[in-house]
């Protein structure tokens, strides 16, 4: 069960799937939901309500379906085309749409996972954006993001160390459109697919070549990978504004971005020795059930 408030903040949580959670832990996505239980509706309809481009509430109405939140209720045909009208899944979770109630406490924190995010965590608020690729065709290369999905996975890490009652995730067309590359930004994919981080990344002291198309090497000071299944997790203050850091969390392909999203899950253990400044560590994921997914990772190199 979870309970929402009626200003849309997760106040409980109980016998939820991790997906679940994480999918509840973007801001936007709990609205959707507290619309959806008042009548059904579909991402197009609901633009001009939330002020924001249809593009990311279908990736919004995306992540809900697959987390098994929503559900497809209906089809109907509009002059554009057909529509899909959502609606909340039956008994997967309870809308409170009462009073506030209170919220419940941050966990307690490891401060090497808080000396590393500063400062995007500071005092206990997100200050900044974690940035997903677009999953339409967009940037130099016209390429469609295919790893969104794993946002929800670091903005749920971050829950454990902050809150944000605005919006976590951005699109990278978004921080483009919006020229906010100034602010700390969390980049989740590598540089093929996230135009912020092709933009960024070769700031970082680990980081992706971006000469020749498709960019599947990463770089260290001491070393080359070129490995689909090799990530990245690596932080550098940003260019655009020094008293700002910028974080990527990424791999060589899809595979290598799973393995480093499945690392930061882990990231007090990652960045214990982490002080301030710089710092990098490349991982390789590994897949120990033999379903042809990354279900683990082990850390062949570091910053120290």
């Amino acid at each position: 069960m979870v309970r929402i408030t009626r200003d849309g903040r997760l106040i409980e949580s109980g016998e939820l799937s991790e997906k679940q959670l994480s999918a509840l832990s973007d801001p936007i996505r709990v609205k959707i939901l507290r619309e959806l239980a008042e009548e059904p509706s579909y991402p197009a309809e609901l633009t001009e309500k939330f002020g924001c481009s249809k593009q990311k509430l279908y990736y919004h109405f995306d992540r809900l379906e697959e987390a098994e939140l929503i559900e497809e209720e209906r089809k109907e045909n509009m002059s554009g085309g057909e529509a899909t009208y959502y609606t909340p899944s039956e008994n997967s979770y309870v809308l409170d749409l009462g009073g506030k109630g209170e919220e419940l406490p941050l966990p307690e924190t490891d401060p090497s996972g808080l000396k590393f995010l500063k400062p995007l965590i500071q005092d206990g608020e997100v200050n900044g954006y974690v940035v997903a690729g677009a999953p339409d065709q967009h940037g130099p290369d016209q390429v469609r993001a295919r790893d969104g999905h794993l946002t929800s996975e670091i903005a749920f890490k971050l829950g454990n160390y902050a809150r944000k009652e605005s919006e976590i995730v951005k699109l990278d067309t978004e921080i483009v459109s919006e020229e906010q590359f100034d602010e700390n930004l969390l980049m989740v994919g590598g540089v093929l697919t996230n135009v912020v981080a092709k933009e960024l990344n070769e700031s970082f002291p680990a980081y992706f070549p971006s000469e020749e198309f498709p960019y599947r090497e990463l770089r260290t000071p001491d070393n080359s990978y070129g490995a689909g299944d090799i990530g990245v997790i690596t932080k550098t203050s940003n260019p655009e504004d020094r008293e700002k850091s910028i974080f990527l969390v990424a791999g060589v392909e899809s595979k290598g971005t799973r393995a480093a999203v499945k690392a930061f899950s882990d990231l007090e253990s990652i960045v214990d020795d982490y002080e301030a400044g710089q710092f990098y560590a490349v991982v390789k994921g590994l897949d120990l059930n033999s379903d042809g997914d990354i279900d683990d990772y082990k850390v062949i190199e570091t910053s120290g």
